[in-house]
């Protein structure tokens, strides 16, 4: 189900140009050097194609950054080993000039030394065998004749002019004069990740025949650099019987097809490369999808994790708008979109050089919306401080983010939130978009915080009032009764009842 729905929005998003996911055959690498040649094949100069980003951190302070280039190139992501895998017009300054890396380590620092011109010769070869004679594309050409012309000794000087964090990403080639680059309009031949033994079965995702991915290819690259797999078979333990060995069992022990691969791949780092379709529960990285194109894309991530204080005060007050409008029961049918139509909530977590699924959400918009509803009327109180008498308010619909806070110890008046039990975000989700009863390890984690801290806040107060209501089935009134014969007791009833249970386990009324 999940692979499926990734694939099926790689489909819709592939659609439009302006979305930039990469066709079969290309992938989006972070570029950091151009090499800018003549039509010889002579060097005009290494140039750092990174570019200034500035940014204001929350104390108002500038900052500046200089960040790589997000290209579409030929080929796929960089695989790792020791093995001569060059890839065609673009490449690591390894590849392109024979440039050793250094390292702390001496032994290491010499493996890539003697590496290095091996490197070199083999993209040498890949690029005059496919580009050796090419006259009607003279930047491809320049680029063969490049590599005929220099060896790695000749060329170390144009990398060392380069930054030195320049040196440690990807370079590719332009002609100068020309503003597009010489892999611009390259057609890459078809390459079965499987080898030249990739078999041809039916797909688990398309239900079509045809060749399948040994590996599960572009990675994701949001959780590490190196990248990390959803799907993957590393242990002989976890294949399939009759299906072992690093080319019969990886791959074919559930069967992707390549292209399933390549698209639920691009379309899940689409999603984590966007702050408004990603959004954190305690340690889990959400992101948030429907099967059309809906409102609700961009606004229900900030709705669960709240909106950033750096995000501009239209977007934030429209998010506060729709919560009320839910909580209140007036939102219209066209704000979030229509509500048969299906939405997706994945949560994902790193493990070593995998990823966990945290949790896995599926419905329809309307029941969202439904439940979401509920989980805000039951979290509702007056509020002591408000937009009227404070420029900190308590959040009249709080986000899951301030619940999940809640739970964690405050030091110096913050939340440390690296001490949220890392299963808590995915099954207070679970509660908030099924309808179901809170999670008791939620509960019981903010009556310790409450017992530690001597300190009953708004939130606290609201999510025990909460939890009375769904998992006790107790009707409590969001306001204070202020009447004259009982009136203090009846204010202190929910939160008093909240510590009785709790602390007992009793169920009895008082």
């Amino acid at each position: 189900m999940i692979l499926q729905s990734l694939y099926s929005l790689y489909q819709r998003l592939s659609e439009d140009p302006e979305n930039g996911l990469p066709k079969i055959g290309y992938s989006v690498q972070n570029i950091t050097f151009r090499i800018v040649l003549r039509e010889d094949g002579s060097i005009v100069e290494f140039q750092d194609a990174r570019k200034i980003k500035t940014t204001i951190d929350k104390k108002g302070r500038e900052k500046r950054t200089m960040q790589s280039l997000e290209l579409l190139v030929p080929g796929q992501t960089k695989s790792t080993g020791q093995g001569i895998n060059p890839c065609t017009l673009w490449d690591n300054p390894t590849y392109l000039a024979g440039y050793p890396q250094p390292d702390k380590d001496p032994a290491k620092a010499e493996k890539n030394r003697i590496r290095a011109p091996k490197c070199f010769e083999g993209s040498k070869n890949l690029h005059i065998k496919l580009f050796s004679g090419l006259e009607e594309s003279p930047s491809r050409l320049a680029v063969s004749r490049y590599f005929s012309r220099y060896s790695p000794e000749e060329l170390l000087i144009f990398v060392e002019s380069l930054p030195e964090d320049a040196r440690k990403g990807n370079g590719i080639f332009q002609l100068t004069g020309e503003t597009r680059y010489a892999h611009n309009g390259f057609i890459p031949a078809a390459k079965k990740n499987g080898g030249e033994k990739a078999l041809s079965t039916q797909c688990l995702v398309t239900g079509r025949e045809a060749p399948i991915a040994r590996l599960h290819e572009p990675k994701i690259k949001t959780f590490d650099p190196k990248g990390s797999l959803l799907v993957s078979f590393n242990e002989s333990a976890y294949e399939s019987f009759g299906k072992v060995g690093k080319d019969s069992g990886q791959g074919r022990n559930s069967p992707v097809s390549e292209e399933a691969a390549f698209a639920y791949c691009n379309s899940l780092n689409w999603l984590l490369a966007r702050r408004e379709r990603r959004f954190r529960i305690g340690d889990a990285t959400c992101v948030f999808w429907t099967s059309e194109a809906t409102p609700a894309e961009a606004l229900l991530p900030w709705m669960m994790s709240g909106v950033p204080e750096v995000e501009d005060a239209a977007t934030k007050q429209r998010v506060q708008d729709i919560l009320g409008e839910i909580s209140r029961g007036t939102l219209g049918d066209d704000e979030l979109g229509d509500p048969t139509v299906p939405f997706y909530i994945l949560g994902l977590a790193p493990n070593a050089s995998r990823l966990s699924i945290r949790f896995w959400h599926t419905g329809h918009l309307g029941e969202l919306v439904a439940n979401v509803k509920r989980h805000l009327n039951q979290l509702e109180l007056v509020r002591q401080w408000d937009e009227s008498n404070s420029n900190n308010p308590e959040p009249l619909t709080p986000t899951s983010y301030q619940l999940l806070r809640e739970a964690a110890p405050r030091r110096e008046g913050k939340y440390d939130v690296e001490k949220i039990p890392p299963l808590l975000g995915g099954a207070l989700m679970r509660s908030i978009f099924l309808g179901t009863d809170y999670p008791v390890s939620f509960i019981t984690a903010v009556h310790n915080r409450i017992r530690a801290e001597r300190d009953v806040t708004y939130l606290k107060a609201a999510i025990l009032k909460a939890w009375l209501i769904r998992n006790n089935h107790e009707w409590l009134k969001y306001h204070h009764d202020f009447s004259p014969r009982q009136g203090q007791y009846k204010r202190r009833l929910p939160t008093w009842q909240a510590f009785r249970r709790l602390r007992t386990g009793s169920k009895s009324r008082t």
